[in-house]
């Protein structure tokens, strides 16, 4: 039996032939639709708690759309394009302004963005590539009511009248999940709140699909601030399949499309495995190990306390943010770091707790392209070359007859031990 897990833009292998004790687990996979761009228009013909776009915008409106950063790009076009078809019956493309972001790990040009879209500005269509840091482009709009986030934001979202966002509802460790309020925080955010808002995280309990903790009521207040009117969300298998499509209030038609994540994402395990081997799901997932981060819940909820995790994750980019890097390589403990958080927040420090936390109570290891000594030195776990070489080491730090689990894409599994 061979297994395969996602590693960078390939795949790394797993020859199962003598580890019979070895459980591939994957999350669920979708049918998907014969004709997306049929079931996009009937979506957005039906919206949720909504009325359609055509009646929503009056032919004066300006209009914003947030291309949010959850979107994968080989879908942005797509989702931009039924979008847009809706709205010519009523707007004009000057009165429409596209936002995407310069914001992430790998982040995209003006002309990378306007050819990925379609090339809308040649028909008319404005095109701004939001910054976070660029406070000139900023307009801030009060503060959040329960935990008093400073709100800054595009000008051109501020001020447009209609506001709508397209995204992708994934599950997510630090958020719950993505999708609808993210398009305003982080999508159109300043640097300020953006940091502000991960200090939350920081400070704060996380679990995948939880979307109650103080990060999330903030993102929402935000987004209510904001004023969007509008989403257009899609929810993919593991393999890149659209499974459902919602359009329409930012509130309930986000609310249905976390639900149809969580019955993809969900897996029952009948018990708790000494040894998990966790793909963080490849690129851009594992461009960098902060990123690689949210796949770790799978590992850490699918093992017993001082089990093994192999985090197998390329991180062709390195490390991450320096707040991760200082997070992890300068504190002793998640305590410790806590106590950093008050004292100076850094963003990257939010993930770093989680990855303290799992090191307390698990060994960790990293098939990554990571220098070895910078992973063994800073981020204390034990490099390996392979997920062979890995399993090797794990067997030796556990036992001869070791129960394994290998998830072949960690980021999108929720393990539910019963």
């Amino acid at each position: 039996m061979r297994i395969s897990l996602r590693y960078g833009k390939g795949f790394l292998q797993i020859e199962n032939g003598t580890l019979s004790s070895m459980e591939e687990i994957a999350p669920k996979t979708a049918i998907g639709h014969a004709d997306l761009d049929a079931e996009l228009n009937r979506v957005l013909m039906a919206p949720v708690a909504s009325e359609i776009l055509s009646t929503s915008v009056t032919q004066d409106d300006t209009v914003a759309i947030v291309v949010e950063g959850s979107v994968l790009q080989r879908k942005a076009r797509t989702l931009l394009d039924a979008t847009l078809s809706n709205l010519s019956l009523v707007a004009e493309p000057e009165q429409v302004t596209i936002i995407v972001s310069s914001a992430g790990e790998a982040p995209l040009n003006h002309v990378e963005w306007d050819t990925l879209l379609g090339t809308p500005t040649s028909k008319g269509y404005s095109l701004v590539v939001h910054d976070p840091r660029t406070v000139g482009q900023l307009e801030e709009i009060g503060i959040t009511p329960t935990h008093s986030t400073p709100v800054l934001l595009n000008q051109h979202f501020v001020k447009a009248d209609f506001k709508i966002s397209l995204g992708d509802i994934l599950p997510s460790l630090f958020t719950g999940a993505t999708g609808g309020r993210m398009a305003v925080v982080p999508g159109v955010a300043g640097t300020k709140t953006i940091s502000r808002n991960l200090r939350l995280v920081a400070r704060s309990n996380v679990a995948v699909f939880d979307v109650s903790t103080p990060a999330c009521i903030d993102m929402l207040e935000a987004c209510d601030m904001a004023g969007l009117n509008f989403i257009l969300n899609s929810v993919e298998d593991w393999k890149g399949t659209v499974a459902e499509v919602y359009s329409g209030s930012p509130t309930e038609s986000w609310e249905l499309g976390v639900s149809a994540a969580q019955s993809l994402a969900n897996v029952a395990l009948g018990q708790r495995y000494d040894i998990a081997v966790v793909s963080a799901g490849g690129f851009p997932s594992d461009g960098t190990l902060y990123s690689a981060v949210e796949a770790l819940n799978a590992g850490f909820q699918a093992t017993r306390r001082d089990g093994v995790i192999m985090l197998v994750a390329e991180c062709s980019m390195g490390v991450g943010p320096d707040g991760f890097f200082n997070g992890v390589s300068r504190s002793g403990s998640e305590s410790d770091l806590l106590l950093s958080v008050e004292s100076g927040f850094e963003v990257g420090m939010e993930r770093a707790r989680y990855f303290l936390k799992v090191l307390e109570s698990r060994s960790l290891l990293l098939c990554s392209r990571m220098r070895s000594s910078l992973v063994e030195e800073n981020m204390r776990c034990i490099p390996v070359r392979d997920p062979e070489e890995g399993l090797e080491v794990a067997q030796e730090l556990t036992t001869t007859r070791a129960r394994i689990a290998a998830f072949v894409d960690g980021t999108r599994t929720n393990p539910l031990v019963h």
